[in-house]
């Protein structure tokens, strides 16, 4: 499976406007680099053709240098942390309402004011605690990895036709003052890798 399958197959559909969006970026990748469809000497792709994304006639910044890709990429990632940090406030919230709700059953248990019925209320609470909060924090985990892996792919995709720009071209920006086609890995993989179980990172 193409891992653009996997991104899409992989998404909480609810959240799917959150996710950094993998195929909007690897479009962007085949604008700056003017690519249509890249194999290496062996005929193995290098970059998936975008032939067959959902997403390839929508609108695309006209980027021009690996620094303005770079600045997309942080919009994305951006977005997709600000989902997470709201999302996690929205569970710490849930949490504090369901512990007050504890702690007073709790405390009329002790008290024996209709143990039997506390004791049930107990138990219904404790399910919907796995039901709201524990459910959510494991969708929030796939929810990391999935974006960690779209980072680390962007960035290699990126990288490998900053490879093939150099050996076709000899590696020349044209002196400008700014290269116009930089590696990125350096700044991103590093601070990535860690948060992925995926030991290719």
């Amino acid at each position: 499976m193409r891992f653009g399958d996997k991104f899409l197959n992989g998404q909480h559909p609810p959240w799917q406007q959150s996710y950094i969006d993998y195929i909007r970026l690897k479009q962007l990748i085949y604008q700056l680099f003017d690519l249509d469809h890249a194999t290496d000497e062996n005929n193995v792709d290098i970059i998936e053709s975008p032939s067959s994304d959902v997403s390839s006639s929508r609108h695309l910044p006209n980027i021009k240098t690996s620094n303005e890709f770079q600045q997309q990429l942080n919009n994305e990632v951006q977005k997709a942390l600000l989902f997470l940090l709201g999302t996690l406030g929205e569970m710490a919230s849930e949490l504090s309402e369901l512990s007050e709700e504890f702690i007073t059953l709790s405390a009329n248990v002790q008290l024996q004011l209709n143990a039997s019925d506390l004791l049930e209320q107990i138990h219904a609470l404790r399910m919907q605690f796995i039901d709201r909060v524990g459910s959510k924090l494991l969708l929030l985990l796939e929810f990391i990895e999935l974006n960690v892996e779209v980072i680390t792919k962007i960035v290699k995709k990126h990288d490998k036709a900053v490879s093939r720009w150099e050996e076709s071209s000899g590696g020349h920006n044209h002196g400008d003052d700014q290269p116009r086609y930089q590696r990125l890995r350096t700044q991103y993989l590093p601070r990535f890798a860690v948060h992925s179980t995926n030991a290719n990172v």
